[in-house]
């Protein structure tokens, strides 16, 4: 039992919290305490007897709350609520104006149904089939997948609007799908083609599009994004020339494709200018005009400590890793110079390569002296002005972050565990009691299988880890040790890849009689990045024009759209199936994000210092996570644990376009295509070890491999291309199957069963308090941090400590 003095004399807060308001929290600084007031309340002074309180605070009055310019905003105790204005719709916090029938367009054989917390919806009348925007007859025509009377020249594949397979012509051929004859240049020279029409349903051939009624009509070019939300610029979908970039020109207000310097042409198309700097002179600031004796002639080189193309440089990142500063520094980003660099740890000074303790106070004659978040108050004590950090933020006011609100205050231990002060760390952690074991959330008996082996399942064996002993189900088996059960077996050993408006099924080796087929089609849909979720059997694959995320089982059945919500382009996916979450990047937000497969609870883990992050691969057992960042002017793959902490560079400088990632369980190495040297690579996680796989490549986009090769997708063969595991030739291309159109982008090798894995967010109920989200960190523990999900309120969870 533990002596309340001596609580006391470690723990400030033991005495002082009783003399904190109802309405406040104790927080330790030093050997004293202060008492902060909770959200939703201000601290206000006594005339009478000097005394402090905490008040609800008027969000609504003050102007401190987030409700939409369309909404109205009503004061509760400790916060605040937004209700939209009639005649708006959402959540308060997002206003959109409600739509009615008079402002979408249903088809003649329609009716527009109005209902009060929907969108106006286009039904068909009875006797008409389709989306309420097209509507046709009820027919009984037999499909094309019942009678196989496609032509040769077609593929068989469903139409939405006919709610029925029907046959269409390949690229190059017209017709009816059932006859079918090749495009020559005088198809069309006596004016824009017919459309084809079956069972109602009519379609052009590629270069035109149905107006409705009985013609064609050339597709018209629209560059502006904006304008045409199905056109796709190369910030979305990386189309440029491996010699061009993707910039944005403020003066048209979209993304264009641009030669690199020393390159002409419209940037998917460069070859070599003739202009030299000599002549012109088209150096950066940081760049001096060089002869290139391999060109021979001058071209625009960046100073040392600067790198780009030389029309453009910008400085070097200082550092890749925290061991890479001094002691008491860390490897960080900076917004203002966007690059990493060393910084002191809080409480030291100096350049981040030396450090000394910060022995002087902090003082100050502004506010502007301070961090943002801190004040320039006068302390009696010292008698003088210093920075000190706003409430609900601790530091020395020069540099101040968020207060973590810890167990003492959320009272969010497990059973069988108690919340104490832990002076080490200088707060509030829950701790197992005496005769159980854990991390103070979920609390076993101390009984060690090392001398009880009774107490792992019958499926699990006693294994040593760190100094100890703990159960971990067999191969074959899921859970905790204490609990297991057989992993779900799927069929496998196939490939998943994405095609444009496909996802299509690809034996490992393809034969006449089975060489594969699409297992979803959604017109006007780019599918991108894809992975898959090896313990439910389903594939997961991102839509950057539909901003979506969607998922069915592994034959394209039960197709679900996953999230659809505050998504920008979502062009990489990876999935922890051991913790039972998703990861992705969206490279319009230039955000990293994960979500709960089970509760959708999501949120946003780095957001700063992005560019076009594409790629991205987790790896469940060691929580961490690896992801790339194509920008033309300093791409490399970074790291950071699941959670998002320890952020780093793992690899920059030598790497030009790595479009995607993978991870070789067996070698601990993580592996990428690379666009620009046309390579496949290898480097190990803890070795940094760097091998070549596969070089003269033509483009490789995606990546992903099997237990005997290696598979990328290329976008100038338009094949799969392989090669053996570790090292090999290359082995013959496999063809993708009908079905697909365009590009072909991410792939995925589909096993029989999951790899054996194992993490603290291995469960079947969640670890974690409800609304939070179970994230490995990295270091053989976890993190319970809070989500979002539509329609709740951020601000209602605190992080779980």
């Amino acid at each position: 039992m533990i002596d309340s003095t001596f609580l006391a004399e470690i723990d400030p807060c033991w005495e002082g919290k009783k003399t904190c308001d109802e309405h406040s929290s104790c927080v330790v600084e030093g050997d004293n305490f202060r008492c902060i007031c909770n959200p939703g309340y201000h601290l206000v002074y006594s005339e009478f007897d000097s005394t402090q309180k905490c008040v609800d605070e008027n969000e609504c009055l003050i102007g401190s709350h987030k409700c939409d310019k369309n909404a109205a905003c009503f004061n509760d105790e400790g916060s605040y609520h937004c209700q939209c204005n009639p005649g708006y719709r959402g959540d308060g916090r997002n206003c959109e104006k409600q739509e009615t029938c008079e402002d979408i367009h249903c088809d003649e054989n329609a009716d527009c149904i109005e209902t009060p917390l929907r969108k106006p919806e286009c039904r068909c009348k009875p006797g008409f089939r389709g989306n309420g925007f097209q509507c046709i007859a009820v027919t009984q025509e037999v499909g094309c997948d019942v009678v196989d009377n496609c032509s040769k020249f077609a593929s068989c594949s469903y139409n939405e609007v006919a709610e029925q397979y029907l046959c269409s012509c390949l690229k190059g051929f017209i017709g009816d799908g059932i006859t079918c004859q090749e495009v020559t240049t005088d198809d069309f020279s006596s004016g824009p083609p017919q459309p084809t029409c079956f069972v109602g349903s009519c379609w052009c051939p590629q270069g035109y599009q149905y107006d409705g009624r009985d013609g064609c009509l050339e597709t018209p070019l629209i560059e502006d994004s904006r304008e045409n939300p199905e056109e796709v610029s190369c910030n979305t979908v990386n189309m440029c020339h491996p010699n061009a970039q993707c910039v944005y020109v403020p003066r048209s207000g979209i993304y264009q494709c641009q030669c690199n310097a020393g390159y002409e042409g419209d940037g998917q198309e460069c070859t070599e200018s003739e202009i030299s700097c000599k002549d012109v002179d088209i150096c950066d600031l940081h760049a001096t005009c060089t002869f290139d004796t391999l060109l021979q002639k001058a071209i625009c080189v960046c100073k040392p400590g600067y790198q780009g193309d030389g029309e453009r440089c910008y400085a070097v990142d200082e550092c890749r890793f925290s061991y890479d500063c001094g002691e008491n520094a860390q490897c960080l980003y900076n917004k203002e110079t966007q690059r990493h660099e060393c910084v002191c740890s809080l409480g030291f000074l100096g350049d981040g390569k030396s450090c000394h303790p910060n022995e002087d106070t902090a003082e100050c004659t502004t506010h502007a002296d301070c961090h943002p978040d801190a004040a320039c108050a006068y302390d009696t004590e010292k008698q003088s002005f210093i920075c000190r950090c706003n409430q609900d933020f601790s530091g020395d006011g020069k540099s101040c972050s968020p207060i973590a609100v810890s167990c003492h205050i959320l009272n969010n231990c497990g059973p069988n565990a108690d919340c104490m002060y832990d002076i080490q760390e200088s707060g509030y952690r829950c701790k197992c009691r005496e005769g159980f074991e854990g991390d103070g959330f979920t609390c076993q008996k101390d009984s060690s299988c090392q001398h009880d082996a009774t107490v792992c399942h019958e499926k699990a064996s006693c294994v040593p880890s760190r100094g100890t002993y703990f159960c971990q189900c067999n191969e074959g088996y899921v859970g905790n040790g204490l609990q297991c059960k057989a992993v779900s077996r799927h069929e496998g050993n196939f490939l998943l890849v994405n095609q444009g408006m496909s996802t299509l099924r690809v034996p490992f080796n393809p034969t006449a009689s089975n060489p594969g087929q699409p297992i979803q089609i959604h017109y006007f849909q780019v599918a991108v990045g894809i992975d898959i979720d090896c313990q439910e059997g389903r594939v997961y694959w991102s839509d950057v024009n539909g901003r979506t995320i969607k998922s069915s089982k592994y034959d394209g059945s039960d197709i679900q759209i996953f999230l659809d919500t505050d998504i920008g382009s979502p062009e990489g996916l990876s999935i922890d199936w051991v913790s039972r979450n998703i990861y992705w990047t969206d490279s319009t937000k230039d955000t990293v994000e994960v979500a709960s497969l089970e509760t959708k609870v999501r949120r946003v883990l780095i957001s700063d210092g992005l560019v076009n992050p594409r790629g991205i691969v987790v790896h469940p057992a060691k929580g961490k996570m690896y992801w790339t960042d194509w920008n033309r002017e300093g791409p490399k793959i970074e790291t950071a644990n699941l959670d998002g902490s320890q952020r780093s560079i793992f690899l920059q400088g030598s790497v030009q376009l790595p479009n995607s990632l993978t991870f070789d369980y067996d070698r601990d190495e993580l592996c990428w295509p690379d666009a620009g040297n046309k390579k496949i690579e290898c480097m190990g996680v803890y070795s940094l070890v760097r091998r070549t796989v596969m070089s003269n490549c033509s483009y490789p986009f995606g990546l992903t491999m099997s237990k005997r090769n290696y598979y990328w997708t290329d976008w100038i063969t338009q094949k799969i291309e392989s090669s053996p595991r570790p090292e090999g030739e290359l082995n013959k291309s496999i063809d993708v199957p009908l079905g697909g159109s365009g590009k072909i982008y991410g792939v995925v090798a589909v096993p029989e069963q999951c790899p054996q894995m194992y993490n603290l967010c291995q469960y079947e109920t969640s670890p974690c308090p409800e609304g939070h989200l179970c994230l490995p960190n990295g270091r053989g523990g976890r993190s319970c941090v809070c989500g979002i999900k539509d329609g709740e309120d951020p601000s209602s969870c605190n992080d779980a400590l």
